[in-house]
C-alpha cells in the first residue's frame, strides 16, 4: 500500500501532462484537417 501511495502523485502528474498535450495536439490536428479539407474543396471546384 505504501509503495502504491508513493507512486500515485507522479502518475497523476504524468496523466495531467498527457491530457494537456493530447488536447493541444488534437486542436492542432483539427485545424490542419480543416485547412486541408478546404484546400481540397477549392481544388475540386476549380
Amino acid at each position: 500500500m505504501r509503495e502504491i501511495h508513493k507512486y500515485t502523485p507522479k502518475s497523476v502528474e504524468k496523466n495531467r501532462l498527457f491530457k494537456c498535450i493530447f488536447r493541444s495536439t488534437d486542436s492542432i490536428t483539427r485545424i490542419l484537417l480543416k485547412n486541408i479539407h478546404t484546400k481540397i474543396i477549392r481544388k475540386l471546384k476549380s
